[in-house]
């Protein structure tokens, strides 16, 4: 029986047959000592390979010894000052990376709708199309979008529409759509054929959060008297990636530096949004929900295992991942990226003003202030470079 539906790409539309609702998943609950169950996901058998992928890998390279003590405050900038001249940029440079016309992949064969990663080809080649990182360009077009219309906007999402419902059918190292499995497959090449080459997989990261990206077109949608277009065109995509994450949340998967195999706090944070979500937008549509609003309890109950309550930080990920000492910037950019205006200060969805984000942020900044040359002689209570995490060792000796 297949769960997930086919898309079906007829110019511009997407409509997909109706899908079965999601087989029950049998959960492999544990109650500890508290009277509490505790979920304990299964390990699976995963690649050795441990590369490294292209979700904003950055560097922050070691400077010489500074010769005298540097200025805290030194080329400090307002904050807010610094943003107004930045977002242009970053919405220029963003939208240039999209196809087929952004000015960094125009004419090279990158469809409508698809985000490459980096018009680098070599040291290090990026120039292929991440689902978790083209999710998270679009959610943030989704936002603008829903804050300020406009056509140029409006045509890039459904571009993406188009372009995701045809990459959850290709085939791929993971699997196919039959199952569900192929997509968890990070990475494909830019014209959306599938890499065949050796990598971190599966990742589960991807399909939640772009079901997060095209709930919020869709909401859109639904808000604007389009609801029908939100049902036949982008619904189905939403559907067969939240049937993935509410069947594999429980499997082990790469976390989304691509390295560690094993459950990533980021992932799990982004399954829960997903499945929530979903769920409200599928009652809306009338849409059968039960396999996410009986799935998401779980996953969060999940996702408070993976809180270090002596140390007060999150360990970014767990069996699997306990080889690092656990403070990365996984768990902040989970924070960030779940951040729900709605939800106040809730620690159990660890949201940015929580005293769990707020604990885990200090400690994760101060874990990367004697590993940096940039960050010697700035005090205590500033500011400074921050990392991955530690233990990278990606592009370390390049200066």
């Amino acid at each position: 029986m297949a769960l997930f539906a086919v898309p079906n790409i007829i110019q511009d539309l997407i409509p997909a047959a109706a899908s079965e609702s999601i087989n029950p998943w049998t959960w492999n609950l544990n109650l500890n000592a508290s009277g509490l169950y505790e979920y304990l996901p299964t390990m699976h058998a995963l690649s050795k390979f441990a590369l490294l992928g292209a979700c904003a890998v950055q560097s922050v390279m070691g400077l010489p010894e500074p010769v005298e003590r540097r200025e805290a405050n030194l080329l400090k900038r307002n904050v807010d000052d610094w943003i107004n001249r930045e977002t242009p940029i970053a919405w220029e440079k963003l939208l240039c990376n999209i196809g087929p016309d952004g000015c960094a992949v125009r004419n090279q064969g990158v469809p409508a709708g698809v985000v490459v990663a980096s018009p680098s080809r070599s040291d290090p080649d990026y120039f292929y199309t991440w689902t978790r990182d083209a999710a998270l360009v679009y959610k943030g077009l989704a936002d603008a979008f829903r804050r300020n219309y406009t056509e140029g906007l409006h045509t890039q999402l459904k571009n993406f529409v188009s372009s995701q419902a045809k990459l959850q059918g290709v085939g791929n190292p993971a699997g196919g759509l039959n199952d569900g499995q192929g997509l968890g497959e990070p990475k494909f090449m830019v014209d959306l054929k599938e890499f065949t080459g050796e990598w971190g997989r599966p990742q589960r990261d991807g399909p939640p959060l772009r079901a997060i990206a095209l709930i919020r077109y869709a909401k859109w949608l639904v808000e604007n008297g389009h609801k029908a277009v939100a049902n036949a065109q982008v619904w189905p995509t939403i559907e067969n990636d939240l049937k993935y994450s509410a069947q594999y949340w429980n499997q082990t998967g790469f976390d989304l530096w691509e390295e560690v195999p094993g459950s990533s706090f980021f992932t799990i944070a982004s399954t829960h949004r997903a499945l929530v979500e979903g769920a409200q937008l599928g009652a809306v549509l009338g849409k059968p929900t039960r396999a996410y609003t009986a799935v998401a309890p779980q996953v969060l109950c999940f996702q408070q295992s993976f809180w270090n309550a002596r140390e007060g930080f999150v360990v970014s990920n767990i069996n699997g991942g306990e080889w690092r000492r656990g403070r990365d910037a996984n768990s902040i950019l989970a924070s960030i990226h779940n951040f729900d205006p709605s939800a106040g200060c809730d620690a159990n969805t660890f949201q940015p003003c929580s005293d769990r984000a707020l604990s885990n942020h200090k400690v994760v900044v101060d874990s990367f202030r004697s590993i940096y040359n940039i960050n010697r002689g700035i005090a205590q209570n500033k500011a400074v470079a921050v990392g991955r995490y530690s233990e990278d060792v990606f592009y370390k000796d390049v200066a």
